[in-house]
């Protein structure tokens, strides 16, 4: 169920009940009306989905940029001028 068929279906039926050249009856309209509340509440679930999506994506690519700006730094601490790697002693015994 998504919102586009469920829009088509409520205007393909009101389509079919105005050229037969009938009104709607109010069990009819109670029935549409409580069609169209089901079909926004779909519409905003799927907008709320949609924005949560975003919104990660979002999130991994300010985690990519930050970790590629971080090792351009920490390259430049890690490597001294000839090469060599410094290795941080954190007081094991080797």
């Amino acid at each position: 169920m998504n919102v586009a068929s469920q829009i088509h279906d409520v205007c393909s039926e009101m389509q079919a009940l105005a050229l037969a050249g009938n009104g709607l009856t109010l069990p009819q309209t109670r029935a549409f009306v409580s069609r169209l509340i089901i079909v926004e509440q779909l519409a905003s679930s799927e907008w709320r989905e949609l924005c949560v999506h975003r919104a990660a994506e979002n999130g991994h690519r300010t985690q990519r940029e930050i970790e590629r700006a971080a090792t351009e730094q920490l390259v430049d601490l890690v490597y001294d001028p000839e090469g060599k790697v410094i290795r941080p002693d954190f007081g094991r015994k080797s």
